[in-house]
């Protein structure tokens, strides 16, 4: 917006050949995400100078998410698929650097990860894509308007490394979920939270 009208200032877009954007939509990755604040226009600047060890950043970053949200660490990606790709690679390989250099190769792994069929969405990119990229295997359960506890518990086998949960699932599927427990197995539990999901109930 100009300083002094209620007009929007369009001269950024035009002096650069970009299309005029007004967002109604949120923090949608293909747009650019979220405008920064200005600490955070302020961090680049002081850090875009010099060279940093990448994994010190990361580790530095990761004590602050868990600061800030009790998360047990955290990790910066580039994208909510990313973020999905990264971590089910996480879970299929653990800490082992001979796995994770295997990858996409996940012969001998957990590899399945089950997910609602009415979760598989396309937020930019498809949700079946982000965990294909990690070389695991989607395995859809349940319909777009409804999911049976037994739908899920029908999908997870010795294979499975994790069930993915796009926003909320069922009451009854939730506590089973948070439960870490299906058919007497521990398994892990991813959820992502991704705007504009029509994996709705």
């Amino acid at each position: 917006m100009s300083s002094n009208s209620n007009t929007i200032d369009w001269s950024f877009y035009k002096k650069n050949g970009f299309t005029p954007l007004v967002n109604v939509s949120g923090t949608m990755t293909s747009i650019g995400a979220s405008i920064m604040v200005a600490d955070a226009q302020l961090a680049m600047q002081l850090i875009s100078p010099h060279f940093i060890k990448i994994h010190e950043l990361q580790s530095s970053a990761s004590k602050i998410i868990s600061e800030l949200t009790g998360s047990e660490s955290g990790f910066i990606t580039a994208s909510s698929g990313a973020g999905i790709t990264l971590s089910i690679a996480a879970l299929m390989t653990g800490k082992n650097p001979g796995l994770i250099e295997k990858l996409p190769n996940t012969d001998g792994l957990k590899n399945e990860v089950v997910v609602q069929s009415g979760h598989l969405c396309n937020y930019g990119g498809t949700v079946d894509q982000a965990i294909r990229l990690s070389g695991a295997k989607t395995i859809s359960f349940g319909q777009s308007t409804q999911v049976q506890d037994r739908q899920l518990y029908n999908a997870i086998n010795e294979n499975t490394t994790d069930p993915i949960v796009i926003k909320k699932t069922s009451e009854d599927i939730d506590r089973k979920l948070t439960s870490n427990k299906f058919n007497g197995s521990d398994i892990n539990i991813l959820t992502t939270y991704i705007q504009n999901s029509i994996g709705k109930k």
